[in-house]
């Protein structure tokens, strides 16, 4: 599979690939059987945390990082089952909660 760039979606000028991505799938479905890939993951997500501002450590980040997180997952294990409105709509949800006005 070829390989395509979006935009991150921090609104920076860095580019997110498809075979980045594909790279991040293999990755998350070896992590449960793989306690050595689990802890070095547990680790950078706690590293990340740790520079994150309030928002990122408040139960609302949390929750938009868990609804982002399923989104994601539910994707990656069920395919598509939700409209693209749908999900834009949980999408603009999910960034009115965290992104200023």
């Amino acid at each position: 599979m070829g390989s395509c760039a979006a935009p991150s979606a921090k609104g920076d000028d860095k580019f997110i690939t498809t075979d980045y991505l594909q790279q991040c799938l293999v990755l998350s479905l070896a992590m449960p059987d793989e306690p050595v890939l689990r802890k070095c993951w547990r680790d950078w997500m706690l590293e990340k945390l740790a520079q994150g501002d309030e928002l990122d450590n408040s139960p609302t980040g949390t929750l938009v990082r868990y609804a982002a997180d399923g989104i994601w997952l539910s994707e990656l294990t069920e395919g598509i089952t939700m409209s693209a409105d749908h999900r834009r709509a949980l999408v603009d949800s999910l960034n009115k909660m965290t992104l200023p006005a």
